[in-house]
């Protein structure tokens, strides 16, 4: 086999990651009609898949079809039978997404029917049946598509070369996710064929995973050994996806169908969902009347109008969806009571358990990437200011914050006691203020849902692990520290010089996780020679810390503060839920004490 250092020390300077790092050119795959090589083709229901073999003898194939969409808001379906020969060369185009920052981040050619495809890597061997991970890209339920370079598999697959990985899409924003609802006439009832569209991206992941099911044994895949794998809103679709096979909750995955086996949440959970009022402000604005800066509406008033492409044109849905105060209308997936149940956690709670094998995790600093893209002025602020605000809000004690956001509450004495512990148990940890507000925000939104979840899934006598991701960022970035998403860069080796430098260090840190990736992926444990880890249990709490100093089993891991903060979401069901903490945070924002 060929020296493994190889492969390291060709992307090793700075202008070299970026190089490797660039986004492809758009080109659509074609059909083959003549002679092509056998031993890249793989014959699947919807026709025959030519790959490439690329450098380090990775075998490629990009822009598989797995599902079609019949019309604008509906759900997806199986691609149609073929025998067709086509090239899968390229990535397929990305679903409808506002640019970020202004440019193109993780998409390119963009699409509302020609969007759901997936990218297959391979190590050029003669391995059969190879586990499969399936990555679910982030984003936050708008952006993201597989054509990323920061999700390329042929790392992933050269240092592990058993594993299969696959990158789906789904749609994202509102052809994702909106409810139609508000176009209705009075009197009139929803067609059966809108009755998801508040879901359909998570609809489009179930139909990319049966699509595996049916297909990866023509790539050498194991279709019983489906681990799927997400970060973010990949994640949070992970943590939805094992509650829907868990529960067969609306049997959008069957009894005994068993799409996947193992699941990796990374800073996901059950928390990332919107309401079904809110889930209405969409449709509601595309009723106002269209300014040619996007900031009004379409001007319709029925469904019929919105979904006909010859009135509202691609073009326009995309130029109205680029300004960003209508991306604020949506956020995340709507506990809708038809895809997803109307209290995921009383769901989760009660059916996950022994039969989906969860590894899960979370970066140290995960709410400082969100304070630089959210209105939360930190400076000044004080943790007793900030916890006083929150209690009120959460409560319904908030005679001088807007009202319309929740009920009154009144809440139990175990949840005061809990919520003063939790903050006792930050403090002793050596948290000022500021970092303790910060903390707070971490645990709220992604880092300590994932003991909330494991001590659920552990009651029902299931297997989890978790772990706590603390290398930092580098470059501009470093001063986030581990803030969200820089465990991507680690997962599957790339780098661009933000995540990381792609140094010695960097990229041993990233072999030793993805060696543990692998290892769940095979096996449900994702212990090593090198590094073992521990189950978890409610007891102990064990966490593995992995940074480049260290990659360790921490028992007892911050054991306060978690226990502590899972007390309260047990005792205040208000407290689980990001929309209800979200505003929380910019409402405490307007009305906390500061410092003077």
């Amino acid at each position: 086999m060929e020296n493994k250092e190889k492969i390291v020390s060709l992307y090793r300077t700075p202008s070299e990651w970026k190089a490797r790092y660039q986004l492809e050119t758009y080109a659509p795959n074609k059909e083959i009609k003549g002679e092509y090589d056998k031993s890249l083709a793989a014959h699947c229901q919807n026709g025959i898949f030519v790959g490439r073999l690329v450098e380090h003898n990775i075998k490629v194939w990009k822009g598989i079809p797995f599902a079609k969409i019949p019309g604008r808001f509906e759900q997806s379906t199986n691609p149609d039978a073929s025998n067709q020969v086509m090239e899968a060369y390229h990535s397929g185009k990305s679903c409808l997404q506002p640019l970020m920052n202004g440019e193109q981040a993780s998409h390119y050619e963009m699409s509302e029917d020609e969007c759901l495809t997936l990218n297959i890597y391979a190590n050029n061997n003669e391995i059969k049946n190879k586990p499969v991970m399936v990555y679910i890209h982030g984003g936050g339920w708008i952006n993201g598509g597989n054509c990323d370079p920061l999700y390329d598999g042929r790392n992933f697959v050269y240092y592990n070369p058993d594993i299969l990985v696959v990158n789906i899409t789904y749609r994202v924003g509102f052809l994702g996710q909106i409810n139609l609802t508000p176009l209705l006439k009075p009197g009139e009832e929803l067609p059966n064929k809108y009755k998801c569209s508040t879901n359909n991206g998570i609809l489009d992941q179930i139909q990319a995973l049966r699509w595996i099911k049916d297909n990866i044994a023509a790539f050498n895949g194991d279709p019983n050994n489906v681990t799927i794998c997400g970060e973010s809103a990949g994640g949070g679709s992970v943590s939805n996806l094992v509650m829907l096979q868990s529960s067969h909750f609306g049997q959008w995955i069957k009894d005994g169908e068993r799409l996947f086996k193992n699941a990796i949440s990374m800073s996901g959970g059950i928390n990332q969902y919107i309401n079904v009022e809110s889930s209405k402000r969409l449709a509601t604005k595309m009723q106002e009347p269209w300014k040619d800066d996007g900031s009004g509406g379409f001007g319709i008033h029925s469904i019929s109008e919105l979904v006909d492409p010859k009135i509202i044109p691609f073009t326009r849905l995309k130029k109205w969806w680029e300004n960003q105060a209508n991306q604020t209308l949506i956020n995340y997936c709507t506990l809708d009571g038809i895809v997803l149940p109307l209290d995921a956690y009383q769901v989760y709670t009660k059916y996950v358990g022994s039969d989906i094998t969860v590894l899960q995790g979370a970066t140290t600093n995960e709410f400082a990437y969100y304070h630089t893209v959210l209105p939360f002025d930190l400076i000044g602020t004080t943790f007793d200011g900030i916890c006083h605000s929150l209690r009120r809000y959460i409560t319904g004690d908030h005679h001088d914050i807007p009202a319309q956001y929740l009920k009154p509450f009144t809440p139990s004495d175990e949840f005061n006691k809990a919520f003063k512990n939790y903050q006792v148990a930050l403090e002793k940890l050596g948290f000022n203020s500021e970092e303790a507000v910060r903390e707070l925000g971490n645990d709220l939104t992604l880092q300590g849902i994932n003991y909330y979840l494991a001590d659920m899934q552990t009651r029902n006598h299931g297997v989890n692990y978790i772990y706590a991701f603390d290398k930092s960022y580098d470059g501009e970035y470093a001063v986030l520290k581990a803030a969200h998403a820089v465990d991507c860069f680690y997962l599957f080796g790339n780098f661009e010089g933000t995540g990381g430098k792609g140094d010695e260090v960097e990229v041993e840190l990233a072999r030793d996780f993805e060696a543990s990736i692998a290892a769940f992926c095979r096996t449900g444990d994702p212990s090593t020679a090198k590094h073992p880890w521990k189950r978890y249990d409610n007891t102990t709490r064990p966490c593995m810390l992995i940074n480049e100093r260290e990659y360790v089993i921490k028992d007892g891991y911050q054991a306060d503060r978690y226990k502590y903060f899972v007390d309260m979401l047990n005792s205040n069901e208000r407290a689980r839920y990001v929309p209800a903490w979200s505003d929380a945070f910019m409402i405490a924002n307007v009305y906390y004490p500061k410092k003077k």
